[in-house]
Protein backbone atom coordinates (compact mmCIF):
# COMPACT_ATOMS: atom_id res chain seq x y z
CA UNK A 1 0.00 0.00 0.00
CA UNK A 2 2.84 2.42 0.88
CA UNK A 3 4.76 1.58 -2.29
CA UNK A 4 1.71 2.33 -4.40
CA UNK A 5 1.11 5.57 -2.51
CA UNK A 6 4.64 6.80 -3.25
CA UNK A 7 4.11 6.31 -6.99
CA UNK A 8 1.70 9.24 -7.06
CA UNK A 9 1.52 10.77 -3.56
CA UNK A 10 -0.40 13.90 -4.58
CA UNK A 11 -3.42 11.93 -5.83
CA UNK A 12 -3.33 8.96 -3.48
CA UNK A 13 -6.52 8.40 -1.46
CA UNK A 14 -5.59 6.92 1.93
CA UNK A 15 -9.19 6.11 2.85
CA UNK A 16 -9.85 4.35 -0.44
CA UNK A 17 -6.64 2.34 -0.03
CA UNK A 18 -7.56 1.20 3.46
CA UNK A 19 -11.10 0.37 2.30
CA UNK A 20 -9.82 -1.77 -0.59
CA UNK A 21 -7.68 -3.86 1.75
CA UNK A 22 -10.51 -4.16 4.28
CA UNK A 23 -12.78 -5.48 1.53
CA UNK A 24 -10.07 -7.88 0.36
CA UNK A 25 -9.67 -9.23 3.85
CA UNK A 26 -13.41 -9.52 4.35
CA UNK A 27 -14.64 -10.94 7.61
CA UNK A 28 -11.50 -13.03 8.13
CA UNK A 29 -9.19 -12.05 10.99
CA UNK A 30 -6.14 -13.59 9.30
CA UNK A 31 -3.79 -12.34 6.59
CA UNK A 32 -5.04 -11.33 3.14
CA UNK A 33 -4.70 -14.18 0.64
CA UNK A 34 -2.65 -13.92 -2.54
CA UNK A 35 -5.59 -13.48 -4.92
CA UNK A 36 -7.31 -10.95 -2.67
CA UNK A 37 -4.06 -9.01 -2.32
CA UNK A 38 -3.52 -8.89 -6.09
CA UNK A 39 -7.10 -7.76 -6.64
CA UNK A 40 -6.70 -4.98 -4.05
CA UNK A 41 -3.46 -3.88 -5.69
CA UNK A 42 -5.15 -3.75 -9.12
CA UNK A 43 -7.77 -1.40 -7.68
CA UNK A 44 -5.09 0.83 -6.14
CA UNK A 45 -2.90 0.97 -9.25
CA UNK A 46 -5.91 1.68 -11.47
CA UNK A 47 -6.96 4.54 -9.17
CA UNK A 48 -3.58 6.24 -9.61
CA UNK A 49 -4.43 7.08 -13.23
CA UNK A 50 -0.80 6.81 -14.29
CA UNK A 51 0.40 5.90 -17.74
CA UNK A 52 2.23 2.61 -18.13
CA UNK A 53 5.48 4.55 -18.70
CA UNK A 54 5.07 6.61 -15.51
CA UNK A 55 4.12 3.50 -13.56
CA UNK A 56 7.23 1.63 -14.71
CA UNK A 57 9.43 4.65 -13.98
CA UNK A 58 7.99 4.85 -10.48
CA UNK A 59 8.60 1.17 -9.83
CA UNK A 60 12.15 1.49 -11.14
CA UNK A 61 12.76 4.45 -8.82
CA UNK A 62 11.46 2.51 -5.82
CA UNK A 63 13.68 -0.50 -6.51
CA UNK A 64 16.82 1.43 -7.52
CA UNK A 65 18.16 1.78 -4.01
CA UNK A 66 17.39 5.49 -3.67
CA UNK A 67 16.68 6.49 -0.08
CA UNK A 68 12.95 6.70 0.59
CA UNK A 69 11.17 8.88 3.12
CA UNK A 70 11.19 5.91 5.48
CA UNK A 71 14.94 5.48 5.00
CA UNK A 72 15.42 9.17 5.79
CA UNK A 73 13.32 8.85 8.95
CA UNK A 74 15.38 5.85 10.07
CA UNK A 75 18.55 7.86 9.41
CA UNK A 76 17.18 10.69 11.55
CA UNK A 77 16.49 8.18 14.32
CA UNK A 78 20.06 6.85 14.14
CA UNK A 79 21.45 10.38 14.43
CA UNK A 80 19.17 11.03 17.41
CA UNK A 81 20.44 7.88 19.11
CA UNK A 82 24.05 8.95 18.48
CA UNK A 83 23.39 12.42 19.89
CA UNK A 84 21.70 10.89 22.91
CA UNK A 85 24.78 8.77 23.66
CA UNK A 86 27.42 11.35 22.69
CA UNK A 87 27.89 12.54 26.26
CA UNK A 88 29.04 9.13 27.47
CA UNK A 89 32.72 9.14 28.57
CA UNK A 90 35.42 7.29 26.63
CA UNK A 91 36.97 4.18 28.14
CA UNK A 92 40.04 6.16 29.21
CA UNK A 93 38.13 9.12 30.60
CA UNK A 94 37.64 9.68 34.29
CA UNK A 95 34.59 8.08 35.78
CA UNK A 96 31.59 10.38 35.93
CA UNK A 97 28.02 9.58 36.84
CA UNK A 98 25.76 9.37 33.79
CA UNK A 99 23.16 12.12 33.44
CA UNK A 100 19.76 11.23 34.85
CA UNK A 101 17.32 9.83 32.32
CA UNK A 102 14.25 11.87 31.45
CA UNK A 103 11.21 10.10 32.84
CA UNK A 104 7.49 10.30 32.37
CA UNK A 105 5.87 9.56 35.72
CA UNK A 106 2.30 8.47 35.08
CA UNK A 107 -0.68 9.74 37.01
CA UNK A 108 -1.95 6.17 37.47
CA UNK A 109 -0.25 3.11 38.90
CA UNK A 110 2.87 4.93 40.05
CA UNK A 111 4.75 3.87 36.89
CA UNK A 112 7.56 5.70 35.14
CA UNK A 113 8.72 5.41 31.54
CA UNK A 114 12.05 6.53 30.14
CA UNK A 115 11.42 9.11 27.43
CA UNK A 116 13.11 7.94 24.19
CA UNK A 117 15.33 10.18 22.03
CA UNK A 118 13.25 12.85 20.36
CA UNK A 119 10.72 12.91 23.19
CA UNK A 120 13.31 13.62 25.89
CA UNK A 121 14.15 17.29 25.55
CA UNK A 122 12.20 17.54 22.32
CA UNK A 123 9.07 19.52 21.49
CA UNK A 124 5.95 19.01 23.57
CA UNK A 125 4.10 17.33 20.70
CA UNK A 126 6.74 14.56 20.66
CA UNK A 127 6.12 13.77 24.33
CA UNK A 128 2.34 13.84 23.85
CA UNK A 129 2.63 11.44 20.92
CA UNK A 130 4.73 9.08 23.06
CA UNK A 131 2.18 9.21 25.89
CA UNK A 132 -0.66 8.63 23.42
CA UNK A 133 1.06 5.55 22.00
CA UNK A 134 1.84 4.18 25.45
CA UNK A 135 -1.84 4.45 26.34
CA UNK A 136 -2.99 2.90 23.06
CA UNK A 137 -0.57 -0.02 23.54
CA UNK A 138 -1.92 -0.62 27.08
CA UNK A 139 1.42 0.20 28.70
CA UNK A 140 -0.38 2.60 31.02
CA UNK A 141 -3.87 3.71 31.96
CA UNK A 142 -2.78 7.35 32.22
CA UNK A 143 -4.79 9.18 29.57
CA UNK A 144 -4.44 12.67 31.05
CA UNK A 145 -2.63 13.92 27.93
CA UNK A 146 -5.54 12.92 25.67
CA UNK A 147 -8.94 14.58 25.40
CA UNK A 148 -11.72 12.48 26.89
CA UNK A 149 -13.63 12.25 23.59
CA UNK A 150 -10.58 10.76 21.88
CA UNK A 151 -10.01 8.36 24.78
CA UNK A 152 -13.48 6.90 24.32
CA UNK A 153 -12.81 6.44 20.59
CA UNK A 154 -9.53 4.65 21.30
CA UNK A 155 -10.95 2.06 23.67
CA UNK A 156 -11.86 -0.45 20.96
CA UNK A 157 -8.42 -0.25 19.32
CA UNK A 158 -6.14 -0.69 22.33
CA UNK A 159 -5.85 -4.48 22.13
CA UNK A 160 -4.75 -4.25 18.48
CA UNK A 161 -2.05 -1.70 19.33
CA UNK A 162 -0.89 -3.77 22.29
CA UNK A 163 -0.47 -6.84 20.09
CA UNK A 164 1.41 -4.76 17.53
CA UNK A 165 3.87 -3.28 20.05
CA UNK A 166 4.34 -6.68 21.71
CA UNK A 167 5.47 -7.96 18.31
CA UNK A 168 7.55 -4.99 17.09
CA UNK A 169 9.14 -3.84 20.34
CA UNK A 170 8.92 -0.69 22.39
CA UNK A 171 9.22 2.92 21.21
CA UNK A 172 12.94 3.67 20.80
CA UNK A 173 12.77 7.07 19.14
CA UNK A 174 10.39 9.89 18.24
CA UNK A 175 10.75 12.30 15.33
CA UNK A 176 8.51 15.31 14.68
CA UNK A 177 8.10 15.52 10.90
CA UNK A 178 5.92 18.64 11.01
CA UNK A 179 4.67 20.64 13.97
CA UNK A 180 2.23 23.10 12.38
CA UNK A 181 -0.59 23.54 11.61
CA UNK A 182 -1.29 19.92 12.51
CA UNK A 183 1.60 17.87 13.79
CA UNK A 184 2.95 14.75 12.10
CA UNK A 185 5.03 12.54 14.39
CA UNK A 186 6.94 9.35 13.60
CA UNK A 187 7.62 6.80 16.32
CA UNK A 188 10.18 4.05 15.79
CA UNK A 189 9.75 0.69 17.46
CA UNK A 190 12.34 -2.05 17.84
CA UNK A 191 13.15 -4.99 20.06
CA UNK A 192 16.48 -3.51 21.14
CA UNK A 193 19.52 -1.48 20.00
CA UNK A 194 20.84 -4.39 17.93
CA UNK A 195 17.50 -5.29 16.35
CA UNK A 196 17.58 -5.99 12.62
CA UNK A 197 14.12 -4.52 12.03
CA UNK A 198 12.85 -1.03 12.80
CA UNK A 199 9.13 -0.32 12.56
CA UNK A 200 7.58 3.10 12.13
CA UNK A 201 4.21 4.31 13.36
CA UNK A 202 3.11 7.73 12.07
CA UNK A 203 0.60 9.87 13.95
CA UNK A 204 -0.94 12.60 11.79
CA UNK A 205 -3.17 15.58 12.53
CA UNK A 206 -2.17 16.11 16.18
CA UNK A 207 -3.16 19.39 17.80
CA UNK A 208 -2.15 20.52 21.27
CA UNK A 209 -4.58 22.48 23.39
CA UNK A 210 -3.90 24.61 26.42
Amino acid sequence: QRLVAELNPTNFDEKAAASSFDQAQGASSGAIGKEAFLQAMRVLVAALQLSRRDLLRGLERQTSGRASKFDQSVSDLKHALVRNASNLPDDGASEAPPPPKALWRTATGGSAFVLPPGAAGGPAVARVAFKLMQYLAMRTEDATAIESELVSQMMGHRRMFKDMVDMTGEISGVHVVASTPKAVVDMFLMKGPGAEQIFRVRVKGMQLSE
